[in-house]
Parts: structure tokens; C-alpha cells; sequence
């Protein structure tokens, strides 16, 4: 029955296919009748004057009649239109030929047929175009399509459903009950056959085998269900046991108690080099040991090999005889081999072996660089603690002295900062190369961390110490080659002596620090001992900082100006704000004394953040044209407020930035070019001015001024006070002077004193100046400043 209505179906469907086309084709065969219809009735004016051969009436008349004609076939027929179309030699050959020309659009048919009018003084072609709107049937045609459609699908559906009907009563209804009696049968009850029917018989007999095969597997099951399940357990236990061993970082190896080999893992193997294959058949503790052996005499290192080669005999006599567990470490060639051997309840062992080189080599370079310095290898600060307490009980037993002795590498930052850390690393192993060949028996140096090194020196005599010193400096006193480049390094070395200046460990090393900072500031000395003035130096100076951390709240503070001269026109053109302390007990105290120190302790933020807002509100009682210098500490510039504050400063005080200059040195820039390149090009873009202080006393003046944004420069005083009496002085300044220039940079020259340096300035062709020629610095007001600028010179 379902092949019959599936047969219907594509009948009925081949019937519609037909019927649809036949439509399409009526629908089309009527529209171009119509369209030739029109197109026949037009033409028949301009074909009868040509039948005559003689010349027809008006051509532009005939084609107005024309175009009449056509507006009137387009009335009485809806959905056609008839368009005359004229034009150029072009239309008039399509008019010529004889063939209509026919476009079938998507709602539409359109047909052109040429045409010529002549009366004989003027000739007219073109075509007459017929448009049939076909929207209206070709709806009709879409629905006839639809409505065929739909009666196909509801015969299919049709037929679908009688399929399923059929289906139902013949194969599934069977399989439902197929399927109720197997779940009774998995509940174990005794079920009976159904009785056979001719449609199901199939599925019938497959109910009764299944009944008589779950009657004849029932016993059997009962009987394996017990050794499944330790089948199961057996097997979970082996793959677990697998991955353990596969898993484990230690070899193992287990025996019996006849010493046959039961267990190898993957990882004892590889410890041992051992190939698999031997391993295949069951083998002896013996059996094992000559693996090993053989493993063994293949080894480069010989020296190991009795004591290696006896593995389980040295070791199994120890466990069964003492019954514990019995642990050690082998030598196998260049790898150290843990053993542990443990009493198993049959009467075997376990062997478990583990490959300790790595942790060994670990645990010995720890312990090395606990006590020495990685990049130098000398003793580090630990070693350097406890030698330094031996030596100072050895040395209070026998009654001599020793001296504990502190080295810093001087400038050492700016071999990193010129020459990249590489070099630094390169230059302190060659100074710990060097200082460990001088150190001699009972002797010791070493290396405290960064540029610092540290020495002892147990004596009796004073000369001892001298020769041991005079050593130590002749380490520093050739050039380090680096990367073919030659580095010079000098030292500062502090002494402190037991038991003239201290008695402990601390204070020793303490005074040492002390004598050796002394040194660093020195500029004559490089070796400096302990003196106890020292310490009280070290007690003024922390007395100074917290004195200056209260000096601001008690207004002890002010500034002074000093002028700054145009040398050619000798106008004023600006001055430089200097800080002067007043302490209340102590009274005046330089600037070169106290801002070391504020700048040690912190204190120059606060004290500098006052000198820049003062400067600024004190500048606005000048003119106009008036600029005042400041002066900033490398401090400020580390500050990553500096930008801030000014920008504040200057939209507080109302100061024009551009009367705004701010001073600078070398070192301020040496510590961190990067970051200082970066903050001064953010302080010019506020439009203030910065100027290069005590240029040429810095460490490569050339190449800061290359590389930051420089307005001024400002030639140290130290040159200028010796250019009248020698000529490398005034070629310095005659230099500078001309590097500005070069570089259209303004030079200022600091420290004029006598009229004889400014002749030179001016025959240098220098443009700036200040010193004590012009006017000492004082405390200024505007009247003052007035005053000033009319004295000129």
C-alpha cells in the first residue's frame, strides 16, 4: 500500500509539473501575440507608403499620428504599452532589418520592431517598442503552482501516516512487548513465550530464544560473577601498581627470599643503563650485580668500580644480619647512587636506588655560595663575620693586633652607567682576582657585596700593616682591559685597628666604614685610618640632619641674589637665588656644609620645594624682563614630583615661565640619564629655561651636552680664577666659549672677581657673567633690584 500511494505521488506530481508548464507557455505565447498585435498595427502606416513607392505624406505628420495611434491602443488595452522610438543612423539600419527583437524580463515581454518614414525631403527610423506587464498572470501561475504543491504534500503526508500506522501494527507494537518481556526477564522473573502471529512471527521466536538463552546463562553467571569480580579487583590492583612504578623518581627492585627477582622498574634501568631485555627472564640478585658490573668496568672512571661492583653483598650482610633497614650512597662514575634495602614479610627485599648527583651538586653550590661571593668567588660577608671573630679571639689570646680593612671602588656607578653592567661585572672579578694572588698565609680578603671588598691582617708590627696595605693598592693601579678597552679604577681603603679602636666585632668593622668614608671624601688621601674624631664627625653630622628637618618650621632660612651681567652691554639680566642657613646656636652655616647633608637625610625636598616657590614670589617685585636662577639637587630630579611642583610653583607665584631658570649639574644627570632626559624635556615643555652647572668639572661634559636640552651653560669658577696667570686655564674657558657658540648655546661665566678676567671673557667673546665683580649675594628687594639695574656696571 505504501508503494502504491508513493506511486500516486509522483504522479500526481508529474501531472502538476505539466499542467504548470503548459500554463507558463500559454501565459507566454499570449503575451507575445499581444505585443505583435500592437506592433503590427503601427507598422502598417510607414509598410503601405513603401508598397506604393511613392513618397507618403508629411514623415514628422505621420509620426505624430503614430505616436496618437499608440497612446490609444495603450488605453483600450491595460498592460500594454507602446513606446515610438526614433534616433540616428544606428536605428535606422535596426530598421532595416526584418526581425523582431523580443526581451523577457522578470514581470514583463518586450518587443522592438524597427520602422521608416520617408516623404522624400526627410527620412525618420526608430522603433516601435511593445511593453506586456505580466505580474497579474504570472501571480495566478505562482498560485496554480502553490495549490498543486500543497495537494502533493497532503498526499504525502498522507501516505506517511498510513506508513506509521502500518509500522506500529506490525513492528513496533511486537517490539514493545519484545521489549517489556526483556525487562523481566533482566528482573529475573519466569516469563512465558507469547503466542506466534503470522505478521510477527520473527520477532516472536526471537522472545523465545532469548528466554531459553537467559535459562541457559543463568547458571553460568552465578558461577563467573565471583571471579569477575576479583578479576577486576586483580587487574585495578596491577594498573595501579604499573603507574606507581612508572610514576616513581627511584628505582626499585624487589626479590624473594631464594633472591630470584621479582620487580624492575623502568626507572632502576635507566639509573644503571640497563637494557630491558636481559630483564625478561628471571634472574638472580647475582644476575643483577654482574649487570651492574658490566655497566660498570664501561665506565671512564675506574677508580670506583670494587666498591660499586660489590653492591648487594656489602649491603645485604648488614640487613639480614641486623634485621633494619640498611641506607647509603655509591659512587657509579661521575654520579652519586642512593641505596635503600628493606626487609620484605616473605623474606625477600626491596631495593630502592635514586640518582642524587644534581641534588649533591645542588647542595655544594649552595653551600658554596653561602660563603663566597658567586661573581668572584672570594669569601662573601658570612665568611668575612666568622673569620673576622676568630681571628679576634686568636688575636686576644696572643696578644697581637689586627686590622680590619674596608676597600670601595670610586665611581664605580659610572663604569655601569658609560660602559654597560657587563663591564662592571668584568672590572670587580679582575679587582677579586687580583686582591686574592696579593693575599698572603693568614691573611684574608673578600668581597661584602656591590663595589665593596674587605681584608684582615693579623700583626705586631706597624709595618706589617703598611706592606699588606701598600699591596692592596697596587691592585688597583693598572688598567683593567675590557672588551679592548682600558679601565682605570681607584680605591678607598678605611682602617680601624684592634684593640686601639675597638674591642668587638661590630665597632671594629664600624670604625673601618667610618675611616673609609673619610677616605672616599678626601681628595688627597686614599687610605684613611680610624681617628677617633671620627666618631664624634659622624654624631655632628646626624645632629646637623635633625636640625634641618625643624629648620624650615623655625624660619631659619633665606635667600640671597647675586647678580648675573650681560658682559657686552653690562645690563642686568637676571639673578641667582642662593640658600643661606642661620642656625640659632651655631649661627651661619655654608651651603657646602649643610646640603650634603640634607641630601643624605632627605631634607633637600622640602628645603628645595621653599627655595622655588620663595625665588618665584620674590622674582614677581622685579621687572619684567628680570629671570631668576634656581639651583636643583640631584635629589629633586630623582623626584618624580619635580615637574609638578614647578609647574605648581609657577601658577601659584603668577611667575612667567620663560623668567623661570633652573640650574643643574653633571652628577644630577649621571645617576639616571634616562630618567633625566625625560624630566627636563617635560620642564622645558613648561616653557622655562635650564642651565648646565660647573660645566667641565663633571665626568663627560661633552656628552651630556649632546645628549640633554641645555638653554645655558655655566663655566665653573675654578677656571676662570686661574685664566689671568696660566694658559691651559684660559684655552679651557677660549674652549667652552666656542662650544657654545657652536652649539648656539649662551655661556655664563661664574666667579668674576677681577676686571682682568673680564677682559678675557669679553675678548673670548663670552656673553655672561656673575661673581663678586658685579655685586656679592645679599638679600634683595624691588626697589633694590631697581636700583641695581640703573648702577649698570
Amino acid at each position: 500500500m505504501a508503494i502504491v500511494g508513493l506511486m500516486l505521488v509522483v504522479l500526481q506530481l508529474a501531472v502538476g509539473v505539466t499542467e504548470t508548464a503548459r500554463q507558463l507557455d500559454g501565459i507566454k505565447s499570449d503575451a507575445m501575440y499581444r505585443a505583435k498585435a500592437g506592433l503590427d498595427l503601427l507598422a502598417a502606416i510607414p509598410a503601405g507608403t513603401a508598397e506604393t513607392g511613392q513618397n507618403g505624406p508629411d514623415a514628422e505628420a505621420a509620426l505624430s499620428s503614430l505616436r496618437s495611434i499608440a497612446d490609444i491602443y495603450a488605453r483600450n488595452h491595460p498592460g500594454e504599452t507602446i513606446q515610438i522610438e526614433t534616433g540616428g543612423p544606428a536605428s535606422d539600419q535596426a530598421a532595416i532589418a526584418s526581425d523582431d527583437i523580443v526581451a523577457w524580463g522578470d514581470n514583463d515581454l518586450g518587443v522592438r520592431r524597427g520602422f521608416v518614414l520617408d516623404d522624400g525631403a526627410k527620412r525618420i527610423s526608430g522603433f516601435f517598442s511593445a511593453r506586456i506587464d505580466l505580474s497579474g498572470d504570472y501571480v495566478g501561475w505562482h498560485r496554480s503552482i502553490l495549490d498543486r504543491i500543497q495537494l502533493a504534500a497532503f498526499i504525502v503526508l498522507s501516505v506517511l501516516m498510513l506508513a506509521v500506522l502500518l509500522m506500529r501494527v506490525i513492528v513496533v507494537s511486537p517490539l514493545e512487548r519484545l521489549s517489556g518481556l526483556t525487562r523481566r526477564l533482566a528482573a529475573g522473573e519466569l516469563v512465558e513465550v507469547p503466542e506466534p502471529v503470522d505478521h510477527a512471527r520473527e520477532i516472536c521466536d526471537l522472545s523465545e530464544a532469548l528466554v531459553v538463552f537467559r535459562n541457559n546463562l543463568a547458571q553460568k553467571n552465578k558461577l563467573e560473577a565471583t571471579n569477575e569480580v576479583a578479576l577486576r579487583k586483580l587487574e585495578r590492583a596491577t594498573g595501579n601498581l604499573d603507574m606507581a612504578l612508572r610514576a616513581m623518581t627511584q628505582g626499585l627492585a624487589l626479590f624473594d627470599a631464594q633472591y630470584r627477582l621479582l620487580l624492575v622498574n623502568e626507572r632502576f634501568l635507566e639509573i644503571f643503563d640497563l637494557a630491558e631485555d636481559p630483564f625478561g627472564a628471571t634472574l638472580s640478585a647475582q644476575d643483577v650485580e654482574d649487570l651492574i658490573a658490566k655497566q660498570i668496568a664501561a665506565a671512564p672512571d675506574l677508580k670506583h668500580h670494587f666498591s660499586t661492583a660489590e653492591l648487594f653483598g656489602r649491603h645485604l650482610g648488614r640487613l639480614f644480619t641486623q634485621a633494619e633497614p640498611v641506607s647509603g650512597e655509591d659512587t657509579f662514575g661521575d654520579r652519586i647512587i642512593s641505596f635503600t634495602h628493606v626487609i620484605t614479610g616473605e623474606g625477600g627485599w626491596v631495593t630502592t636506588v635514586e640518582d642524587v648527583t644534581e641534588r649533591r651538586a645542588q647542595e655544594a653550590r649552595l653551600a658554596y655560595l653561602s660563603r663566597f661571593d658567586a661573581l668572584t668567588g672570594l669569601p662573601n660577608r658570612t665568611q668575612f663575620n666568622d673569620r673576622l671573630a676568630l681571628d679576634l679571639a686568636w688575636a686576644a689570646d696572643n696578644s697581637i693586633k689586627l686590622a680590619a680593612i674596608g676597600l670601595d671602588l670610586n665611581q664605580f656607578k659610572e663604569i655601569n652607567d658609560q660602559r654597560g653592567h657587563s663591564a662592571g661585572d668584568a672590572v670587580l672579578v679582575e679587582i677579586g682576582r687580583r686582591l686574592e694572588r696579593t693575599a698572603q698565609d693568614g691573611e684574608f680578603v673578600g668581597r661584602i657585596g656591590g663595589d665593596e671588598y674587605c681584608a684582615l691582617k693579623k700583626f705586631r708590627l706597624q709595618t706589617e700593616v703598611g706592606e699588606f696595605l701598600g699591596r692592596l693598592e697596587r691592585c688597583f693601579q693598572a688598567p683593567i682591559r675590557v672588551e679592548e678597552n682600558d679601565i682605570s679604577v681607584s680605591v678607598s681603603i678605611g682602617v680601624a685597628i684592634y684593640p686601639d679602636d675597638a674591642i668587638d666585632a661590630e665597632q671594629l668593622v664600624n670604625n673601618a666604614d667610618l675611616a673609609k668614608y673619610r677616605a672616599k671624601r678626601s681628595v688627597t688621601q686614599n687610605v684613611c685610618f680610624y681617628e677617633a674624631d671620627m666618631d664624634e664627625a659622624s654624631r655632628e653630622r646626624r645632629t646637623m640632619a635633625r636640625d634641618l628637618w625643624d629648620a624650615l618650621d623655625r624660619e631659619e632660612f633665606h635667600l640671597t641674589y647675586q647678580v648675573q651681567k650681560n658682559i657686552r652691554s653690562r645690563e642686568t639680566i637676571g639673578y641667582e637665588a642662593l640658600i643661606r642657613w642661620t642656625h640659632p646656636t651655631r649661627g651661619a652655616i655654608p651651603p657646602d656644609v649643610f646640603i650634603p647633608i640634607a641630601e643624605e637625610c632627605g631634607a633637600i625636598l622640602p628645603i628645595g620645594r621653599w627655595v622655588l616657590k620663595r625665588a618665584c614670589l620674590d622674582a614677581m617685585a622685579w621687572s619684567d624682563g628680570l629671570r631668576v636662577a634656581v639651583n636643583l639637587s640631584p635629589v629633586q630630579i630623582a623626584n618624580d614630583d619635580i615637574v609638578k611642583l614647578v609647574h605648581e610653583t609657577l601658577l601659584e607665584s603668577g611667575l612667567a615661565p620663560q623668567r623661570l631658570e633652573l640650574e643643574i649639574t653633571e652628577s644630577t644627570i649621571i645617576g639616571d640619564k634616562a630618567h633625566a632626559l625625560h624630566v627636563l624635556r617635560q620642564l622645558k615643555a613648561l616653557g622655562i629655561t635650564v642651565a648646565l652647572d660647573d660645566f667641565g668639572t663633571g665626568y663627560s661634559s661633552l656628552d651630556t651636552l649632546n645628549s640633554f636640552p641645555f638653554d645655558k651653560i655655566k663655566i665653573d669658577r675654578s677656571f676662570l680664577s686661574e685664566a689671568e696667570e696660566k694658559e691651559d686655564s684660559r684655552a679651557i674657558v677660549k674652549a667652552v666659549v666656542a662650544l657654545g657658540r657652536s652649539l648656539d648655546v649662551p655661556v655664563l661665566a661664574e666667579g668674576v672677581e677681577t676686571a682682568g678676567q673680564l677682559s678675557i671673557l669679553e675678548e673670548e667673546g663670552c656673553q655672561e657673567a656673575q661673581g663678586f665683580l658685579f655685586g656679592r649675594p645679599a638679600r634683595l628687594t624691588g626697589e633694590e633690584v631697581l636700583k641695581s639695574i640703573g648702577r649698570g656696571a
